[in-house]
């Protein structure tokens, strides 16, 4: 007698392992969807952080400052008479009048902005802390510019 098709423990059988399949293949789906979201989250903050890195580069030229003050947030720099502010507030950094928000849902949860001279040889620290939900751990932004002072 020839039997076509299959039995009820086979049918069975065969969906219990497509569904423990299934299963894993989602949990990958979901692992894969979250370093996703990481990822571009960093991706915008660091094309944010290149654009004011070098907005900050623009305006503190390597020669020339006549001085520098800063406190725990904003930088004066005053060359040829002419002062520049960089001031970092609530979820954005302000240089000479321009503002540069971070992404959305990114807030800036510590910052600070130095000065440091030996001699004529000088520094800014600007350093920042960023957070989001959806990073793993926080993201640190500490970036020194060098110039010479008059």
């Amino acid at each position: 007698m020839k039997k076509n098709g299959f039995t009820v423990v086979e049918l069975v059988a065969a969906f219990a392992l497509t569904m423990i399949i299934s299963i894993f293949l989602f949990e990958v789906l979901i692992d894969v969807k979250d370093i996703f979201i990481e990822t571009s989250i960093k991706t915008n903050i660091e094309e944010r952080l290149s654009i004011i890195s070098k907005n900050i580069k623009y305006n503190v030229p390597e020669k020339g400052i006549s001085s520098v003050t800063c406190d725990a947030k904003s930088c004066t720099i005053t060359k040829d008479g002419t002062s520049k502010i960089i001031t970092i507030e609530n979820d954005e950094v302000i240089i000479a009048g321009q503002h540069f928000k971070m992404p959305e849902d990114v807030t800036i949860k510590a910052k600070t902005i130095n000065n440091k001279c030996v001699d004529s040889d000088c520094y800014i620290n600007v350093k920042m802390t960023l957070t989001n939900e959806n990073l793993s751990s926080d993201y640190e932004y500490n970036v020194l510019y060098y110039y010479t002072k008059n």
